[in-house]
């Protein structure tokens, strides 16, 4: 099973403009995403989706910069470009992650992946019940459920988001949730800072 980590990432932002590229110990906030994602014992590649639009080139000079694969694709429609983005890469999971999450955790990513493939889901995540705090969000979708609905005459929010639709219709996609039990510490740190979460 060919299993892909896609995080959406762009410059644009109403609170904290260009956050993704802001420097956290020593790095681009994005490196650590990217790093995290790298750490997951599934993940075989780990790929950033970004807007088409010029300020995005910052991005793709930091992804060229650091070695790591990018796509450009529709700034709109980000279900359209994440689903042209795996497309490249022909995979039977994505695990989707956001830019802005630099403590997304491998140990979690992992559990969720597990939990799909376990469930045969057809989307898995820790979203949508939460349990786990804002920041470790992952999200599991198999590669074919959203080649079909990418086919499907959506609303525009529908495209603006990548799952949405399929968590707003359980009674047509199997749907499984990630509830945390227990102590979870994360399996590696960034810099000097180590963080528990209970």
């Amino acid at each position: 099973m060919k299993i892909i980590a896609v995080i959406q990432a762009r410059i644009a932002s109403t609170r904290l403009p260009e956050k993704v590229l802001m420097n956290l110990s020593g790095h681009p906030l994005l490196y650590h995403v990217v790093e995290r994602a790298r750490h997951s014992k599934r993940v075989d590649n780990v790929i950033i989706s970004i807007p088409n639009s010029i300020q995005n080139q910052k991005i793709s000079s930091f992804a060229k910069n650091y070695n790591i694969p990018v796509f450009t694709g529709d700034e709109n429609n980000v279900l359209d470009r994440f689903v042209n983005t795996a497309k490249q890469f022909e995979p039977d999971l994505i695990v989707r992650l956001t830019g802005d999450n630099p403590l997304v955790d491998p140990t979690i990513i992992d559990s969720i992946i597990e939990l799909h493939i376990n469930h045969k889901a057809d989307y898995t995540s820790n979203a949508v019940k939460r349990t786990n705090p804002r920041g470790l969000d992952v999200e599991v979708i198999q590669f074919k459920t959203l080649e079909k609905i990418n086919g499907m005459s959506l609303e525009p929010q529908h495209k603006e988001h990548v799952a949405p639709f399929l968590y707003e219709n359980p009674d047509l996609f199997h749907l499984q949730h990630f509830i945390a039990k227990g102590i979870l510490v994360p399996s590696i740190t960034i810099g000097r800072v180590v963080l528990f979460f209970g």
